[in-house]
């Protein structure tokens, strides 16, 4: 169907395509041939360059190999402007290319408030891009294939920056959020429009989970059974087996983390403050609302639709789905941020998040730990999940989450100005220089004494001791956090900082570095790594450790949502597959014990608190389920153990 679809696309046209703006880019078209350790670029001049005011780039690709490929394309070769699709042999289809993060005027970037993505087009992104002159699409090989030989039928923009999502004009768009916190212009698949569509919704999935049934694994972990013999001592381990890393559940089986981030319930929540106008519901409604909901300006539409769904034992009721549909859908792991007490209400293994709040900060998220309150502040907060320690349904524990500001250890140093980091310096230079002198030598320096070094100038003669210096602050971070995790939950295993090197090992010497150090103190070492591709993440073989990851996910813009995420595809059917390879290649990884999707249930078109608005979750803010990626879901977690275990390594 795919193929007739395509030929009938290029015979007949663009009529699905005829209200909005469209160019086509002749220059891409045409036969490709990569392998999977190179990559082709394909320059554009300035007018194929310009791709101002369109939203995404199709390119339209068929496969002409023997077997399955997969197919990565890069704006101007940027890893955060790119997408990909995986094809089987002869199949066509769609690589989507979503433009974010552009320059625009600011009738365009603030159309409205506390929103990353706008219904006029625009959609955010940290790493700006120039869509007046883009230079270049870069093609890469992802999955498993090592060879591929595709055809790019057509290159073609599309969209129109500045008309709104469902075509309505700028007096016509407000309200555009309906009182169960959908997008009001535009309708898509299972919708709601009325309190009988949630009954409508509520028996197909019962149909769906009766359907799909299935036991429980070997223990109430959800382990798996093994002849190979691991003594369980009612907490979780990790263990190498045949060249391959496990969890080991307290039973002794085998476990492999499927999981899913901020599992709650109705935790679909945004704010109204100032922002009334975009709500179908009355200013009264929604102050009404947040006010049963004990919450100050801002709402759940989660709960609202949990009630108007299961009634007035909505709790119970969808907790119990929750747990049903968990089971169903082969998800053995509450991820990061979610509900722990519902965790343990309906018995699934889950996973601790663990922040700190210091005065002391080398940056937003990365404290100073030469001074001690970071020790003291650390310990404070996981004395709070104290609790957890002889839960044997907690696995571990996250310390703090996608650390930035690593650089800035020895400017600020050099700048001699924090007490604690300057005097953590002078300490190890008199570890190594048996006097003043001996430095001022090395150095070129003319310090009178240790105590006269203050304000300091980074230059090739110091720099050994600099990156020493940068070398014992993140070793201290991660020796820090290990003892105190140890002595306050020493029946828990430490997990990390959730590591936001999503192209490792592709990384610069300093994240390279960090690796090295987390991962002799992490008992599994965590990234977060949002990419469509997991087969080319290897570990060094001196860094033989077990590895988590611990978000990752994909989005589509055909479900009422604004934006795609993190890394973006054409439709549902496209996310699911992505979902499928992403998570079949890490189970094959020898050093991947577990991946967890963030997360549970879709953001608001209005955004959550810092305005994220996207289309990511595995059922929608009005609890229904995204069955095409559901369905993969399923797939992969009947295949888990069987491909982890044959997998040849």
């Amino acid at each position: 169907m795919k193929k007739l679809f395509w030929v009938c696309f290029m015979l007949f046209g663009l009529k699905g395509y005829a209200k909005q703006a469209m160019k086509k880019i002749p220059r891409i078209r045409g036969d490709y041939s990569i392998s999977a350790d190179q990559h082709l670029q394909k320059k554009l001049n300035n007018e194929e360059g310009n791709w101002k005011g369109y939203l995404y780039c199709d390119l339209i690709i068929q496969n002409k190999s023997p077997e399955e490929i997969g197919v990565r394309a890069a704006i101007n070769n940027k890893f955060w402007h790119d997408g990909a699709v995986f094809l089987a042999p002869e199949e066509t289809d769609t690589l989507r290319l979503f433009l974010k993060g552009y320059k625009a005027s600011k009738e365009i970037t603030q159309q409205v408030r506390k929103m990353k993505s706008n219904p006029n087009g625009y959609m955010y992104h940290w790493e700006g891009m120039k869509t007046e002159s883009i230079k270049s699409i870069d093609f890469y090989l992802i999955g498993e294939c090592n060879h591929a030989n595709f055809e790019v039928l057509e290159c073609m923009l599309h969209g129109t920056l500045g008309k709104n999502a469902g075509g309505v004009s700028g007096k016509e768009l407000f309200p555009f959020m309906d009182e169960y916190g959908q997008y009001i212009h535009t309708n898509w698949a299972r919708k709601i429009h009325n309190e009988k569509d949630f009954e409508l919704r509520e028996k197909e999935e019962v149909a769906f989970l009766n359907k799909c049934h299935r036991k429980p694994l070997a223990d109430e972990f959800y382990g798996y059974p093994t002849t190979h013999t691991v003594i369980g001592n009612g907490h979780w381990q990790t263990k190498k087996i045949d060249n391959k890393w496990w969890l080991i559940t307290p039973k002794g089986n085998l476990f492999w983390s499927m999981g899913v981030t901020c599992i709650k319930l109705g935790h679909a929540t945004t704010s109204f403050t100032e922002r009334t106008k975009y709500f179908s519901n009355s200013p009264e409604s929604l102050t009404e609302i947040a006010k049963t909901q004990k919450h100050l300006g801002k709402i759940s539409f989660g709960i609202e639709n949990l009630k108007h769904k299961y009634g007035a034992n909505w709790h119970q009721k969808s907790a119990l789905k929750l747990g049903r549909r968990l089971d169903t859908w082969g998800i053995n792991t509450f991820g990061n941020w979610s509900d722990i007490q519902l965790a343990r209400d309906i018995r699934k293994p889950y996973v601790v998040p663990v922040h700190y709040g210091c005065s002391d900060m080398i940056s937003n998220k990365l404290p100073n730990v030469c001074n001690p309150e970071f020790e003291k502040q650390l310990s404070k907060s996981l004395t709070n999940y104290k609790k957890c320690n002889n839960d044997s349904f907690c696995i571990g524990v996250f310390v703090n989450n996608e650390i930035h500001g690593w650089e800035n250890i020895k400017p600020i140093l050099a700048k001699g100005k924090n007490q604690f980091l300057r005097n953590h310096f002078i300490e190890l230079l008199k570890a190594k220089y048996k006097s003043i002198a001996d430095l001022n030598k090395k150095w070129n320096s003319n310090y009178k004494s240790w105590g006269s070094i203050s304000e300091l100038k980074q230059n090739k003669l110091n720099a050994v001791d600099f990156d020493a210096f940068e070398s014992y602050f993140i070793d201290r971070y991660y020796i820090i956090c290990k003892r105190l995790v140890k002595d306050i939950l020493p029946n828990k295993l430490y997990l990390g900082s959730r590591l936001d090197f999503h192209e490792y090992p592709k990384v610069n010497k300093l994240q390279q570095k960090i690796v090295k150090i987390a991962a002799k103190h992490c008992d599994i070492l965590s990234f977060n790594r949002y990419s469509f591709n997991v087969a080319d993440f290897k570990m060094p073989k001196q860094l033989d450790v077990p590895v988590l990851i611990g978000e990752f996910h994909f989005g589509a813009l055909d479900r009422g949502l604004l934006n795609v995420g993190l890394k973006g595809v054409t439709n549902q059917v496209q996310r699911a597959e992505m979902y499928e390879k992403y998570m079949l290649q890490a189970i094959k990884n020898r050093n991947i014990v577990g991946a967890h999707w963030f997360q549970y249930q879709d953001q608001l078109v209005t955004g959550r608190g810092d305005g994220e608005n996207y289309q990511i979750g595995f059922i929608d803010v009005c609890d229904t389920p995204y069955y095409e990626l559901i369905e993969k879901g399923i797939t992969v977690s009947k295949q888990l153990y069987p491909t982890r275990l044959n997998q040849k390594n």
